[in-house]
């Protein structure tokens, strides 16, 4: 065997030319392919514009056909406004058109807008200038003849009572007395009173008939408070249940403010003189106890003002108190009962929680909204696939259903007891300062 090195370098040579070779083919064969695809790709494209061409024939045929039953007067178009230059000129033809022979018109010269026949002789421009339909002056005077929508606050009295705890009368022989008293008083048939009532706190509230507003009865107050005065000695003026609007006002310093009357009536007068816009229907108050703002510097307190329009403002602007501008928020009023949308607690609102959100359907750590079931996609809502999961007792339903053990003992136990198996919240702002409990 030779070992000659001329000869190993040729053999060497030869590979090389012949990888080479192999590489090249291959790159040839790559770009034959690649050919193929663009061509095949050019082929389909050919055949979308070919398409898209009979589509835009077929647009500009219909076209012409329109415009041809135009310029024939067959079908006619809906009339225009004409631009005001030429509103002159218009009016200048239409009065032609009414005092002489259609035939005897000569077309005026240089003309932007021309006159179509219309039914009648009239021209568009006559059409245009009539008189709307009386459709929209008839509307109108059905709205103004609906009457208003009474709603449950305008049909409720309150009548506060001094002492709250005095001796409370039949509730039925108060209603008969009020509306004795309005039927002496020649009151309207319809202006009758169809309970009466006493809330937790002794205020007692009457409901008026569905089509008879509390102004109604109010009318005649002076009567009713003397005739119930001698059933039931504790009761004061009836006054209208009107729904205050109520904001938080954060940042007071407790130390410029005493917990007494005369410190909320100053802080009443500091706040309408500082805030020429606002008026208050009632001293503030403290939101939170005593104790709990002992050792603060600074804490809240709620004020009311006659409706939400008027809140609306001190919300956007907050209001000037002390030589400082303090923030406001409104204020939401929550029952010990009432459950939170996001963690299924009690006795507070969704929007002031503090806690984690937990699924009203599986108990798991998400937004109720978020659920989603993995079989049918459904989001927010129980469906057939998913197991239901109380995330306060743990039994099999949902979080608020009236059913769940905890829900039935936080109604039946006293405000101070109510808390969730899954949550502890501490009862802010659920000493609501309500009208009902004066």
């Amino acid at each position: 065997m030779s070992n000659n090195p001329q000869t190993t370098g040729g053999t060497a040579s030869k590979r090389a030319r012949q990888d080479s070779d192999l590489d090249t083919s291959a790159m040839q064969r790559l770009l034959q392919d690649h050919m193929n695809v663009v061509a095949e790709e050019n082929k389909l494209l050919r055949k979308d514009n070919e398409e898209l061409r009979k589509q835009l024939t077929e647009i500009v045929k219909q076209l012409t056909e329109v415009q041809t039953l135009l310029l024939s007067g067959k079908v006619q178009p809906a009339p225009q406004q004409p631009p005001p230059a030429t509103k002159a000129a218009i009016a200048a033809t239409s009065a032609a058109t009414t005092t002489a022979p259609r035939q005897q018109q000569a077309a005026p010269a240089q003309q932007e807008w021309k006159t179509v026949p219309q039914r009648g002789n009239q021209t568009y421009a006559q059409r245009a200038a009539k008189p709307a339909a009386p459709t929209a002056q008839k509307a109108a005077k059905t709205a103004n003849n609906t009457p208003p929508v009474i709603t449950k606050n305008d049909r409720r009295i309150l009548i506060p009572r001094n002492p709250k705890n005095a001796t409370r009368s039949n509730t039925l022989e108060v209603r008969n007395t009020v509306n004795k008293s309005l039927a002496r008083c020649n009151a309207p048939a319809r202006v009758v009173v169809t309970s009466a009532t006493y809330n937790s706190v002794g205020t007692l509230i009457l409901t008026t008939r569905e089509d008879c507003t509390n102004g109604d009865v109010l009318k005649h107050k002076d009567e009713i408070f003397k005739d119930l005065k001698k059933i039931d000695g504790a009761i004061q003026a009836p006054k209208k249940d009107e729904k205050w609007a109520k904001v938080i006002v954060h940042g007071v310093p407790t130390g410029a403010v005493d917990d007494g009357a005369a410190g909320m009536n100053g802080l009443k007068q500091e706040i309408e003189q500082m805030n020429p816009s606002v008026k208050l229907v009632t001293t503030p108050r403290w939101l939170t106890k005593p104790e709990q703002r002992k050792d603060k510097g600074f804490s809240s307190v709620v004020i009311a003002i006659q409706s939400h329009k008027e809140a609306e403002p001190i919300l956007k602007k907050s209001l000037w108190l002390f030589n400082r501008q303090l923030k406001t928020a409104r204020y939401l009023a929550v029952k010990p009962t009432d459950q939170c949308g996001k963690c299924q607690g009690f006795g507070h609102h969704a929007i002031r929680c503090a806690e984690a959100a937990k699924c009203q359907i599986c108990a798991a750590k998400h937004e109720t909204r978020l659920h989603v079931c993995n079989t049918c996609q459904k989001r927010g809502k129980p469906c057939e696939h998913g197991e239901l999961k109380c995330t306060n007792c743990g039994e099999k339903h949902k979080a608020n259903d009236p059913t769940c053990e905890v829900i039935k003992q936080a109604r039946k136990a006293p405000a101070t007891n109510i808390q969730s198996a899954a949550t502890k919240q501490t009862l802010v702002g659920t000493d609501a300062m309500d009208q009902t409990a004066a």
